[in-house]
């Protein structure tokens, strides 16, 4: 048996979508799917090749999935300090190593990624469903 993926979305996460949706659309020429000012539930798509490209408002402290069956967060490089994974009534884990994987349950775990207090911290974050 033989695993085949495909990149579908990059979504990257923004604290203010409209200024960031105008850019990606005036500065680099992107087509927005659905509503171009990103007033949708924090959310912008843009049309870019292949794949989509879309903006995410940064959530709400406490965050739950409920889309997803399982959380995958890697941290993409070293060098920075803080920004481990807090979870609701269960305490917080330290960041963990550049290419080192935290998986996880979606349900029932409310979380949130803490704050870097220096440096600068790049992640892949990844949502697994059995669903269409």
């Amino acid at each position: 048996m033989s695993l085949q993926a495909k990149l579908c979305r990059s979504i990257l996460f923004v604290k203010d979508i409209q200024k960031m949706s105008a850019f990606y659309q005036k500065v680099l020429g992107l087509t927005p799917i659905g509503s171009e000012s990103g007033d949708d539930d924090g959310w912008q798509a843009f049309e870019a090749g292949p794949a989509q490209f879309a903006l995410h408002q940064i959530p709400e402290p406490w965050r739950h999935q409920g889309s997803a069956d399982v959380v995958v967060s890697v941290p993409l490089n070293a060098g920075y300090e803080g920004g481990g994974v807090a979870f609701h009534q269960h305490g917080t884990l330290k960041s963990l190593p550049a290419g080192h994987a935290l998986v996880w349950p979606a349900f029932p775990h409310s979380y949130r990624f803490e704050p870097v207090t220096s440096g600068r911290r790049w992640m892949l974050h990844v949502w697994l469903t059995d669903r269409v």
